[in-house]
């Protein structure tokens, strides 16, 4: 009876927690001038595993919506592609970021400035009273005959 409880346990928090959606909102400012860096896009890795892609708006904010966030968060990271020449893509470490506060990784000011947890079922209420289209898995393309 205790290993069919305990199985059953760990069952259903498996289950139960692997529905969490995060979402994840920084800002990045240019540290010279002071200005957001607007509609530059962003990639979100775990190692080489490409985990939600970003474009900034004109307040220089990038949103990231993840299915499930990794325990060891030490092979987390986000490339900022900017385009130009002295700093094409900015490698920035999560585990590298202070909460609310303002983070000078190279030429840019970083700023963590919310982070939620959803179930799919708060995520898709959230998704309609935003305005926000649901995030689509990506699939591989086949060859139609």
């Amino acid at each position: 009876m205790k290993v069919r409880i305990f199985i059953m346990f760990v069952f259903l928090s498996f289950t139960v927690f692997s529905q969490n959606i995060s979402m994840l909102r920084i800002t990045v400012f240019e540290d010279y001038s002071n200005k957001p860096t607007t509609y530059k896009e962003a990639i979100l890795y775990n190692g080489t595993k490409v985990l939600n892609n970003s474009f900034s708006d004109e307040n220089g904010t990038f949103i990231f919506i993840i299915d499930s966030f990794p325990f060891n968060s030490d092979s987390v990271y986000f490339l900022i592609n900017t385009g130009d020449t002295l700093s094409s893509n900015t490698k920035v470490f999560i585990n590298n970021l202070g909460l609310l506060e303002s983070n000078k990784i190279g030429n840019y000011s970083i700023k963590i400035t919310d982070f939620k947890l959803f179930t799919q079922e708060e995520f898709s209420v959230y998704c309609k009273k935003n305005g926000l289209i649901p995030c689509r898995k990506r699939t591989l393309a086949k060859d139609v005959k």
